[in-house]
């Protein structure tokens, strides 16, 4: 029996499937002449960034760079020195891409041992680690209407959030970075540290317009051998192209360093008052479309056989976005004499647990500590760390099935001596996106059969029905009309019923 079936297509969200992979690295180099001689290690300091990746089949091929960078003082164990090398890496991962999946990458330093060979010469063995999700996104087809007046259908709209549309684009950066006058010129540059701060995204005609910061933090010796600080903040604006989107859509965005580079500049004096900035960093924009998507969650026909097939469909839908400022304070102990001064200080975020309880997203981390430290003898020594952090934050309503991925970043650090102490504040940067996922069991296809019903009722029938019983299950037992069926009681279609008398008629 001929009758018209309407069908969608829709992305499903088959899961994020993440594997980690270590990258070996390992280095012999040996450092200019002007560089001072080696006294002691303090810290081998790793910093992975990814160049580019690309997807071949079910592989991603993934290039990068891992700038190491040695803390080490000289014989008199009282000058900071420091000295930077690049190693590059090449990695190929079978990730199981499949479909219209995506591929994000993320390299995490993991260990390093650093040993000098020589007065100027460095041996390094170390490894990173390669964060590699898949997010698989497969086309499926789901029945939206059976146009056929024998046929019942029972009706849902499922709330989702469709990625419509990701965008990705690279971005050259380049500037200079005047000293301001009260700094002193730069004798050689200790350490320079980048992350990048989003402030704004927004839709703007089927673009994104991303506004940010790329936050730099300058360490560097001046001529007398004294530590200085110097932050500068670089403005970052960028168009990505996404199609099919509208101002209503909300868009998730993730910008990554894949390269950076600071030479000091000489000036006509002969000083270092300056430096040159170059790199690139990638905008990984993604459109999140709120709609309503029909789909049956089942059919019958009163007249006929209704053959149909039933899947198990998941819909995302993005609940909310965090992007927020997070304060971490703590007391570090030290026993008396330890520090004296505090030379420098950075801190290391990560990620331990993320998950959604209700109406509430709880975030726990951690952040190690790293300072370089004079004690009272004035030798310099290194510490780290690690300070717990627990993030909370309310959502609009609660969530049944909810998952958070977060992004945390320290945005500024700041140690204090305090007593034998040294009294931490950093200021965290936490973004997140959390989901809610549905599941309903849809009718992916329906076919309307030439065989009638064998089963034949009474022209009316009386049934006594139990508590919560559905309207629809009683009249799809007896293929009557579920609108019948309800005007003949006087109850909705979507009732429930108590233990009551009903009349069922025969279609």
């Amino acid at each position: 029996m001929e009758c018209k079936i309407t069908t969608q297509s829709v992305n499903i969200c088959e899961g994020v499937h993440c594997q980690t992979v270590e990258q070996p690295i390992d280095a012999e180099f040996t450092m200019p002449d002007y560089c001072a001689p080696i006294g002691r290690i303090l810290k081998c300091k790793l910093r992975p960034m990814i160049g580019t990746k690309s997807v071949n089949g079910s592989g991603v091929t993934i290039e990068g760079v891992t700038n190491i960078s040695v803390y080490y003082t000289g014989a008199d164990n009282e000058r900071l020195n420091c000295y930077e090398y690049s190693v590059p890496f090449s990695k190929n991962i079978d990730a199981g891409v499949s479909g219209d999946g995506t591929v994000t990458v993320e390299a995490m330093p993991d260990y390093a041992n650093c040993r000098a060979s020589g007065e100027r010469r460095f041996d390094v063995h170390a490894t990173i680690k390669l964060k590699i999700c898949t997010r698989d996104i497969r086309a499926a087809e789901i029945v939206t209407d059976i146009d056929e007046p024998s046929v019942q259908q029972l009706r849902t709209a499922m709330k989702s959030t469709s990625c419509v549309s990701t965008g990705e684009k690279y971005l050259i950066i380049g500037d200079e970075i005047e000293l301001p006058d009260d700094k002193p010129p730069i004798g050689s540059l200790l350490r320079h540290d980048e992350r990048i701060v989003i402030d704004e995204c927004k839709m703007v005609s089927n673009k994104a317009v991303v506004k940010g910061n790329m936050l730099i933090d300058i360490v560097y010796l001046d001529d007398s051998g004294e530590i200085r600080v110097y932050n500068y903040s670089l403005p970052i604006s960028q168009i990505v192209d996404l199609d099919s989107t509208n101002e209503d859509c909300d868009v998730s965005v993730n910008v990554v360093i894949c390269s950076i580079d600071l030479k000091p500049r000489t000036d006509m004096n002969g000083e270092v008052r300056s430096l040159s900035v170059g790199g690139k960093i990638c905008v990984c924009v993604s459109a999140f479309c709120n709609n309503d998507v029909p789909g049956l969650l089942d059919a019958y026909s009163t007249t006929n056989l209704l053959e149909f097939d039933k899947s198990d469909v998941s819909f995302d839908k993005l609940v909310m976005s965090i992007n927020e400022s997070f304060v971490c304070k703590k007391a570090l102990d030290f026993a008396p004499g330890l520090v004296d001064r505090v030379l420098d200080c950075w801190c290391e975020t990560r990620v331990m647990s993320a998950s959604v309880d209700g109406d509430s997203v709880k975030i726990n981390g951690g952040v190690n500590v790293c300072m370089m430290v004079s004690d009272e003898s004035g030798a310099i020594n290194y510490y780290e760390r690690n300070v717990d952090f627990d993030y909370q934050s309310r959502l609009p309503k609660p969530v049944a099935s909810g998952r958070v991925e977060p992004t945390v970043t320290a945005v500024t650090s700041d140690c204090k001596k305090d007593g034998s102490g040294v009294e931490l504040k950093a200021n965290l940067n936490i973004r997140a996106d959390v989901i809610d996922t549905t599941h309903a069991q849809l009718i992916t296809s329906a076919v309307l059969t030439d065989n009638k019903h064998t089963e034949t009722f009474a022209p009316l029938v009386i049934y006594y029905a139990e508590d919560g019983e559905k309207v629809w299950d009683i009249a799809k037992r007896y293929n009557t009309s579920v609108d019948e069926l309800s005007k003949l009681n006087g109850i909705d279609s979507d009732h429930e019923t108590s233990k009551m008398m009903l009349l069922i008629p025969s279609v």
